[in-house]
């Protein structure tokens, strides 16, 4: 098929898929994976809005909360490195990801609306904890999965724009999923409200799942890893030899490192030394989901036309130096530049970051990329947050938004100097 045709099409949304597929299979294996992207989407970002108004409202603290998020992290590098293994071990990435994420991660979903029925106090928000710290390790255990589907199934001339779609999917799903309920929990309050809610995204993940399960998809070869004895031991030589892996990792973990040092720190500062309240913040973070809505469909098309890379750069460096508009941010108007330019390419950056780890791995390596990228994202999470508490009650929210330009702007010097669009020879 001529690859020029296929990047004459500037537009990012489903359209693109019937001028594009090289067979009505790939048509229709494409739109099941977009709508598993819509559903499943709006089902974690809704979680992750309602799961802590959930455990404050049976009496957890902010202590608790930081908890949850933290045992969750520590586990994460260990959790994605098993599943990136499980997934070269069977090599049945479907079937692998149905089952860690679809049937047992969604499934403790049904077990959140149970606590205040039978457990109160302190009780109940520890058993709430541990029952998160397990989904999220089942979830972690199908995402190296995911990612192996993911290159298999989209064509590399047509990721930039078909990742964009599903990014972009995702957010609609969400700005229309999470108003419902929001509205759901504020009709009936707590519990039966947070129970009706858990329902409601426990239903919309499983659209999602069983979109995922009628996508046709052939089982791959099972990989040399599984012949090792040592198999994590030969993920962790992988790194030095690979000297993409290598320069791909860098970026992850001086972009993560700067990026989770102040993304919790942006509401503090908003409240604390601007003095804005909820709803103002609330109207920036729309500026940046509508930014975003114009900003994926674009990206998509200049990505498939010029390249992931060129992509990373631009927005990565757009990122980057916006931080530094916080400086001299005084009002909420004055934020609204920094919301807009981060709207715009945040979600692109990551779509660019997941088609440069598949371009640079071999298809039999895309499940062991994706764990040691998900790793290394992980820990940064972990350690950048502790970072950023240090340097805010230290010094100011001053040196939070420094150090992030600082790391991002390391972080593109190394994808310009170090990191090139192609996989490496076969061993």
């Amino acid at each position: 098929m001529d690859t020029h045709s296929k990047r004459s099409v500037p537009i990012a949304w489903p359209a693109f898929l019937q001028r594009n597929a090289d067979s009505p299979l790939q048509h229709v294996t494409l739109r099941l994976f977009l709508l598993e992207g819509l559903f499943s989407g709006a089902s974690m970002m809704c979680m992750e809005t309602f799961l802590p108004l959930f455990a404050l409202a049976m009496g957890a603290g902010a202590g608790d909360i930081g908890m949850m998020s933290a045992i969750s992290h520590i586990l994460g590098p260990a959790t994605y490195l098993v599943g990136g293994y499980l997934a070269e071990r069977t090599a049945r990435h479907k079937q692998l990801y149905l089952v860690a994420e679809g049937l047992v991660g969604r499934g403790f979903l049904l077990l959140y609306p149970l606590v205040p029925i039978f457990f109160e106090g302190r009780v109940a928000v520890f058993i709430l904890i541990g029952l998160h710290v397990v989904r999220m390790t089942f979830f972690r255990l199908g995402g190296p999965a995911q990612m192996a589907v993911t290159g298999h199934v989209v064509p590399g001339p047509l990721r930039g724009r078909f990742m964009s779609a599903r990014s972009l999917a995702s957010v609609v799903g969400e700005l229309g999923f999470q108003p419902l309920v929001g509205g759901v929990i504020a009709l009936y309050l707590f519990p039966r409200g947070y129970q009706l809610g858990f329902l409601l995204i426990w239903f919309v993940g499983l659209i999602g799942a069983a979109a995922f399960a009628r996508m046709p998809v052939a089982t791959q070869p099972v990989a040399a890893m599984t012949r090792s004895s040592r198999p994590f031991r030969e993920m962790g030589q992988d790194i030095f030899r690979d000297r993409q892996l290598l320069a791909f990792l860098g970026i992850v973990l001086a972009w993560g490192l700067g990026e989770q040092s102040v993304r919790s720190f942006y509401s503090v500062h908003m409240v604390r030394n601007l003095g804005l309240d909820a709803g103002a913040i609330g109207l920036l973070a729309a500026v940046a989901s509508l930014a975003s809505l114009v900003g994926l469909p674009t990206i998509g098309y200049l990505s498939d036309r010029y390249g992931n890379r060129s992509t990373l750069l631009a927005t990565g460096a757009t990122l980057a130096l916006t931080q530094l508009l916080w400086l001299s941010a005084r009002n909420a108007w004055q934020l609204v530049p920094a919301y807009l330019l981060n709207g715009l390419a945040h979600r692109a950056f990551q779509v660019a970051m997941v088609n440069l780890l598949l371009a640079i791995s071999r298809p039999e390596r895309y499940a062991r990329y994706s764990a040691l990228h998900q790793a290394a994202a992980t820990t940064t999470s972990v350690i950048g947050p502790l970072l950023g508490a240090y340097l805010f009650e230290r010094i100011g929210f001053a040196s939070n938004v420094t150090l992030a330009a600082a790391a991002g702007i390391l972080a593109m010097l190394i994808a310009w100097r170090s990191l090139h669009e192609h996989a490496p020879a076969p061993a």
